[in-house]
């Protein structure tokens, strides 16, 4: 079966019926399945964010709760929640679970709108079900993630909208945006490299202005007790979880979970993971340069979802909701080879195969399918972002 067939066929009224039964059919079980989670007597992160609110409000210490799921997020965050923890327990949990829906939504839409001239198509209703079909396939890390209740999804969305505003030369919003999302969760910061290596500076600074603003606001409930927190936060958490020895797990796609678990000399090597960090850091501006000097600045569609990947590649822990942050790229991938004529078919897809297949071996077995997938990922994008096809669109 070519990609024309496969198009054709996806237009058919029935398979657009029954892929929309499937993600409807989803939704409900995930919700019936958040809920279920929620009322447990532990409870599960949404409920630790929602105690971390409640702290804040009274002006005590978010990071210590009565909760086996530990706050472990910048202030701002759960400071942005105090709305939502006066409310019922169950109506706060429904909303978050409409606002985590809303935002992988809002991803999807606005990263094929902003990536329309380098995937071969418009958006439209045609794609709905191959989306639909790319989304099946992730559904093992949408499942994870939201009946975990996490922010991911918020994080992800601020994240696109970052990239819109800053292709469409948009300072301000394109800002606000990335330090909100950074605000919220820290990885986001990595994309100041991307700004800095683009010679946006006054991105850049803005950002990062609004960063620290937007992490002062508890100052509000908290007082002077904010700067003591935030101490203990940075000592114990960030500065504890980076500088540590790599832990065992069994499950790991970051470099230095990688490198611990599968070549014995890096077992006892101290502070692996900030090692770690550098070397994927300097490989992904490496890779980011030379896409700039032979693409030019505005091409940056492909780097900037290298940069989602290396997120993943040093987060202190492996997590299947962390990899949220590729949705939109594994959905980007599947358009790009579906509406891409140039190779078979199998040639095409063989990367995005590859990648699915370490993805379910790897929540079966233990070893490096998870980075293996997100290697080959992280290839195929940087192969992309290198092509003269690139420069032929912004």
């Amino acid at each position: 079966m070519n990609n024309q067939s496969i198009i054709v066929y996806s237009q058919k009224h029935w398979v657009k019926v029954v892929s929309a039964i499937l993600l409807a059919g989803l939704c409900i079980l995930f919700l019936i399945q958040m809920y279920s989670k929620a009322y447990r007597d532990i409870g599960y992160d949404f409920t630790s964010y929602l105690l971390a609110a409640e702290a804040i409000y009274n002006g005590a210490n978010p990071f210590i709760t009565d909760t086996v799921f530990p706050y472990v997020y910048p202030m701002f965050f759960a400071f942005v929640l105090i709305p939502l923890s006066f409310l019922p327990y169950w109506l706060s949990n429904l909303l978050w679970y409409i606002i985590s829906i809303a935002s992988l939504m809002g991803s999807i839409f606005f990263v094929i709108k902003i990536s329309s001239k380098k995937i071969n198509t418009n958006f439209g209703i045609h794609l709905f079900v191959p989306l639909a079909i790319a989304i099946l396939l992730m559904t093992t890390v949408i499942q994870n993630h939201l009946l975990n209740g996490q922010v991911n999804f918020l994080v992800l969305f601020f994240c696109i909208l970052f990239l819109k505003y800053d292709q469409e030369d948009n300072f301000v919003l394109s800002a606000m945006f990335l330090a909100l999302a950074a605000a919220i969760k820290l990885v986001p910061l990595i994309f100041f490299l991307f700004l800095l290596l683009r010679g946006k500076f006054k991105t850049l600074f803005l950002s990062g202005f609004l960063f620290v603003l937007f992490c002062l606001l508890p100052y509000i409930t908290l007082g002077e007790n904010l700067f003591v927190v935030y101490g203990e936060y940075i000592n114990g958490f960030i500065y504890g979880k980076f500088a540590g020895n790599a832990l065992d797990h069994p499950m790991y796609y970051t470099l230095h979970g990688f490198l611990k678990q599968t070549i014995s000399v890096f077992v006892d090597i101290p502070h692996l993971k900030i090692l770690s960090t550098g070397m994927v850091i300097l490989s992904l501006v490496t890779v980011d340069f030379f896409v700039i000097r032979k693409n030019g600045k505005k091409n940056s569609l492909w780097s900037s979802h290298l940069y989602f990947i290396a997120i993943l590649f040093i987060s202190p822990l492996s997590e299947t909701h962390h990899l949220s942050f590729i949705i939109p790229l594994f959905l980007l991938l599947v358009l790009k080879f579906l509406y891409d004529s140039t190779s078979t078919t199998l040639i095409r897809f063989s990367p995005l195969i590859l990648f699915v297949t370490c993805l379910y071996i790897g929540k079966s077995f233990n070893g490096p399918f998870f980075f293996i997938g997100l290697l080959v990922l992280f290839i195929t994008v940087a192969r992309l972002a290198l092509s003269k096809n690139n420069s032929q669109a912004t």
